[in-house]
């Protein structure tokens, strides 16, 4: 299953990049949550292979905060990724 990560620009202070997996519900392989979603406050980046190339790409973006989404989080510590 591939990761994805969306940057937000718009979130204070500095931004977020978040990584989701593919299947997450705020991910929708890449197209977000409503589908379609414009890029006034964001994009997404991916898709990627293995979740070292998200975070090196998370990393890449400069983002204050980087990290797992707390959805897609729950679910490596369910071990139902």
């Amino acid at each position: 299953m591939p990761y994805y990560v969306y940057e937000n620009w718009m979130a204070p202070p500095g931004g977020k990049a978040i990584i989701h997996f593919g299947d997450c519900g705020h991910c929708n392989d890449g197209e977000g949550k409503p589908p379609g979603a414009g890029e006034e406050n964001g994009r997404w980046w991916g898709p990627y292979l293995t979740l070292a190339d998200a975070q090196a790409t998370a990393e890449a973006t400069g983002r204050r905060l980087r990290r797992l989404c707390s959805f897609c989080a729950r679910r490596l510590e369910r071990g139902t990724r």
